[in-house]
């Protein structure tokens, strides 16, 4: 459904599977990370449409007015958490608001998130090294082995001297891309509907269900911090 895990300063991977409401395989340009254009990387675990409503945010395809407005049609049982890495220096920025879990210095979301974490963390104490070469990459497939929602592709990021990247920028097809689905699913839908997300990616299982409140406060942290980081 989603493994991603972040040791910060060093790595941060997500899987790129998506699945249905019955956990059958769904094809989907949509990704499960974004570069945001404050050079910021968010990882995301939860259901389709808050994912699609937070990208559209970070990239400003909608409003402020209209994230709050398309946030209150989501359905309140949808579920979303996040990850957010500084890109040049790979930090991990923990107190903005979007829900993950910690695990032996590993923050981790989506269904798979603990099973990756342990590998990591044990792999590490234990002086083994993954048949696959990469810890981080055995770490992600061990959790595919136990979650069969997560898989393939992995895209990970790696900072310092030994440092890898396979994520891919936005360009302006996702945005097209984005927009689109943007206007397929909330600028097009009824005030009295409830939008309801037919894929998702699932968090960890105590993954928090959307709320209009925690999202104005999360949006609000992200402005006061970003205005901070230019004084």
């Amino acid at each position: 459904m989603t493994t991603a895990i972040v040791k910060t300063s060093k790595f941060a991977a997500v899987d790129s599977l998506w699945t249905d409401i019955f956990h059958n395989a769904v094809e989907t340009e949509t990704r499960k990370y974004i570069y945001s254009s404050n050079d910021e990387l968010f990882i995301f675990s939860g259901d389709h449409f808050p994912i699609l409503l937070e990208q559209a945010q970070l990239l400003g395809i909608v409003t402020e007015d209209e994230y709050y407005r398309f946030y209150d049609l989501l359905d309140k049982n949808d579920v979303f958490g996040c990850l957010i890495i500084e890109a040049s220096t790979g930090h991990h920025l923990a107190d903005e608001g979007y829900i993950f879990e910690w695990n032996a210095g590993i923050a981790h979301t989506g269904s798979g998130g603990k099973f990756a974490s342990d590998f990591y963390y044990y792999a590490k104490r234990y002086k083994y090294t993954s048949i696959h070469g990469c810890n981080i990459e055995g770490a992600l497939r061990y959790a595919f082995y136990w979650d069969k929602c997560s898989g393939e592709p992995i895209r990970k990021r790696i900072w310092g001297r030994r440092s890898f990247d396979n994520t891919e920028p936005v360009g302006l097809e996702y945005r097209k891309f984005l927009e689109q689905e943007i206007n397929n699913f909330f600028r097009g839908a009824k005030m009295d509907n409830i939008l309801r997300s037919a894929m998702r990616t699932s968090p960890t299982p105590n993954g928090a269900k959307v709320s209009l409140e925690e999202a104005k406060n999360r949006l609000q942290r992200r402005k006061a911090r970003l205005s901070k980081k230019k004084t």
